[in-house]
């Protein structure tokens, strides 16, 4: 590593105590992963007010999950979950509490303590208090901006070697030229005081990581209040959600308009239809996947929706070879899959539920198919059924798109993008075109031509696939379905935030298919008040709290106070009929919306519009794990 003049590694060396030497050697053995940060920092001169340490390198690990959510960064530090985490702010190597004695606005301040018990857990040597900068803006708005943070800071030092600051950096791993940090004024050892840093972003690219917050070197006490930030200069729009029980009134209200459920039985189809303004595609969303409870309420939904309404295609969120050997099972060719597939599709609710549109298939001339929509990692699949399907004539041709394929994933993991070359999307859509002809001129059964045509259409969005591509193949694979079957109704079943209108940031499938077909896409969100689900049980280690229950400022904590231990409620009616018992329906809230692993609890919550990016919700009290 190049080093400015007159620095040299003795110098670094002798400036640090032996626990942070021990430290650093290790993390100069250490794998960089995905999400990391890289610190740089300067010696404070006259171009880099910093702080008075000579330059370090490091770099450590952090295991974050961001969901980029608008307008909600918990910057007074006002929302926690069980007075130990709080929201949005991850804090490697301090120790955090809320206080409500010293600070300077709202209820609380964060108080950080930092010890030697904190460095030796933690894998770095500097205590952080950090989180993604897209919490505040969108990611498209940031590209050529200006960010700036400030931060009101008391502090008590053990030692002299307590130095505390704000912070703002980039990290790219795309395009590493971009990476820069720079740390704002020393404050350490003051009454409230105020620290502030300013980064100009250049370009940015899908793999640029945005991070905010306080760096603490040295041992002591901290207090946080009142963290700001600003793009060109304007303060982001942060919404304070409620955190006050409903009234008397408000209960009332609620428990007047939901349509009440049993925990397991068989939802009253009749009903639950006149709730819904005959649609053509239904999605149906979860709030975490691996809850055994809320994939049963799914799939009593999708049956009430089958036997009632006439629903007869189903798609997924996952690869469509998988969707179509589920689509076998319950057609009665197959009793199990014939590939792997994830735990959401393969646990005893799911399985229990394509018996039923295996049994439920056999007694009518309309049967129920499943497709899978999603453009992930699975693609061997398909291209082994189209090689069977083309009586393996094209079969060197597919072998080299497996291989263009494989190589590109592999750099996929790397880098954030497929990186296709143009030899390679040349051949790719020549190749793949041509097997489509091959197909229809084969005059196959209508079903079979449909689908191997689907997994062509399909290798092709590898083409054009990234993280933000992602959301709009997806629709654009179910406007293809309707497409093909006019006549036919769909249910969509994926996470929350994938089925939701949402745009905020990288705009999502459900918001595409809103576009697409208005009042004829109707968004049904789960959520639930209590429990875990089995990612979350995984990730969590013995020694850790478990914490199930919904913060307060969430829709959640609000559903849980009616005696109702299931329920649906139909949002879209109310758009007309506002009035003071439901006006808290039309306030953005906290949401609990996670997918998988690593699962923190900084990000299990976040703000949610749940008037405009649902149509119905439905609630349910406790979650049972897979």
């Amino acid at each position: 590593m190049e080093l400015p003049c007159g620095v040299n590694k003795v110098t670094i060396w002798r400036k640090l105590n032996f626990h942070e030497k021990k430290q650093l050697s290790t993390y100069k053995r250490t794998k960089i992963t995905d999400n990391h940060l890289l610190f740089i920092i300067f010696e404070k001169t006259k171009k880099q007010p910093s702080m008075k340490k000579t330059l370090i390198f490091f770099s450590f690990v952090l295991q974050l999950t961001f969901i980029h959510a608008q307008s909600f960064s918990n910057l007074g530090f006002e929302y926690w979950q069980a007075n130990k985490y709080p929201l949005c702010w991850t804090h490697p190597a301090i120790s955090v509490t809320p206080d409500s004695i010293i600070n300077l606005s709202g209820k609380y301040s964060l108080k950080g303590v930092r010890q030697q018990a904190d460095v030796e857990q933690a894998s770095t040597p500097y205590g952080l208090i950090l989180q993604d900068v897209t919490t505040a803006f969108n990611y498209s708005d940031l590209e050529n901006g200006k960010i700036s943070v400030s931060v009101q800071i008391k502090s008590k030092a053990a030692d002299s070697t307590m130095h505390i600051g704000a912070f703002v950096q980039i990290i790219d791993k795309i395009n590493p030229k971009n990476n820069n940090i720079v740390i704002g004024n020393d404050v350490a050892g003051r009454e409230w005081a105020e620290s502030s840093a300013t980064l100009i972003l250049k370009d940015i690219t899908p793999a640029s990581n945005i991070y905010m917050g306080v760096i603490m070197m040295g041992y002591g006490e901290i207090w946080l209040d009142n963290y700001q930030i600003k793009l060109n200069g304007e303060l982001s729009k942060e919404i304070s959600p409620r955190t006050t029980s409903l009234t008397e009134k408000e209960k009332e209200w609620l428990s007047n308009h939901i349509i009440s459920f049993s925990d397991d039985e068989p939802i009253d189809g009749q009903l639950f239809g006149k709730a819904l303004p005959a649609p053509l595609i239904v999605g149906i969303g979860d709030n975490v996947h691996g809850s055994s409870s809320i994939i049963k309420l799914k799939n009593r939904i999708a049956q009430a929706l089958i036997e009632y309404e006439g629903f007869t295609l189903i798609t997924i969120e996952d690869s469509p070879e998988v969707g179509e050997a589920i689509n076998k099972i319950i057609q009665g060719g197959s009793d199990t899959a014939e590939r792997g597939i994830n735990i959401m599709y393969e646990n005893p609710d799911f399985i229990n539920f394509t018996g039923w549109l295996r049994k439920y298939n056999k007694s009518v001339a309309r049967k129920v198919r499943v497709f899978g929509v999603d453009v992930n990692s699975r693609y061997e699949g398909m291209i082994e059924e189209i090689d069977k399907g083309t009586f393996g004539r094209h079969s060197q041709e597919l072998d080299s798109i497996r291989h263009i394929l494989k190589t590109s994933m592999n750099k996929w993991e790397k880098i954030g993008k497929l990186p296709f070359n143009e030899k390679h999307k040349k051949y790719l859509k020549e190749k793949l075109e041509s097997i489509k002809q091959d197909i229809t001129s084969m005059k196959p059964d209508k079903e079979q031509e449909i689908l191997l045509c689907y997994y062509a259409d399909h290798l092709l969005h590898y083409l054009s696939f990234d993280a933000q591509e992602r959301e709009k193949q997806m629709a654009d694979n179910i406007s293809r379905l309707h497409s093909l079957y006019p006549d036919e109704k769909i249910i969509y079943m994926a996470h929350n935030l994938h089925v939701g209108n949402i745009h905020k940031g990288t705009q999502k499938t459900g918001s595409w298919l809103k576009e697409r077909f208005q009042d004829q896409y109707y968004i049904i969100g789960t959520c639930y008040y209590d429990g875990t689900d089995c990612f979350k049980k995984a990730a969590l280690s013995k020694n850790q709290t478990v914490i199930n229950e919904s913060v307060q400022g969430s829709y959640e904590y609000l559903f849980n106070q009616i005696t109702a231990p299931c329920f649906f409620l139909d949002l879209n009616r109310l758009h007309d009929h506002k009035n003071a018992s439901n006006e808290w329906l039309h306030k953005p809230m906290l949401m609990r919306n996670y997918g998988v692993e690593p699962f923190n609890y900084y990000y299990e919550f976040t703000i949610t519009d749940m008037m405009n990016e649902y149509d119905g919700v439905l609630f349910i009290k406790k979650s049972m794990p897979l």
